[in-house]
């Protein structure tokens, strides 16, 4: 089981014994700032790569339309302790998810030049190093089944 808990980074056995606590600020590069929208959802065939969203300054446009940051997508190597932003400075993101293979991360979220619409959500695929971006259907909190044969 592994989840933040506004402070840090947890990962527990399935008896409640706490394996890890690693502090958020190791993650975020930032003291502060967690809320409970954001994710840490490790890779399913490499636990030492994080899929994180945490907030971060928005573009002008999304500062002048929100007046808020906004959510963003980042890969975290925990063996590394090396993060990188994987997504475009012009993205919300939530709710991201791996593929069982690891090979994918999908998520909800949409681009500033969506923010007008009537319904600008949704469902995006991308790879952990930041390629093949792309916005698969409308929709939100996107999530991953075993594989079918």
């Amino acid at each position: 089981l592994v989840f933040q808990d506004m402070q840090n980074f947890v990962r527990m056995d399935s008896d409640g014994k706490t394996l890890e606590k690693v502090p958020l600020a190791a993650l975020y590069g930032k003291s502060s700032g967690a809320t409970s929208s954001d994710v840490c959802a490790p890779c399913p065939t490499n636990p030492n790569l994080l899929a994180i969203t945490f907030h971060v300054k928005g573009t002008k446009k999304f500062e002048d339309t929100f007046h808020e940051p906004v959510s963003s997508l980042f890969l975290y190597d925990r063996a590394a302790k090396k993060r990188k932003r994987i997504v475009p400075e012009d993205m919300l993101v939530l709710d991201p998810v791996w593929s069982s293979d690891g090979k994918t991360i999908f998520f909800s979220g949409y681009r500033a030049l969506h923010y007008l619409t009537g319904d600008p959500f949704q469902i995006y695929r991308i790879s952990p190093d930041g390629a093949g971006l792309k916005a698969l259907c409308k929709g939100v909190s996107p999530s991953v089944g075993p594989p079918s044969d």
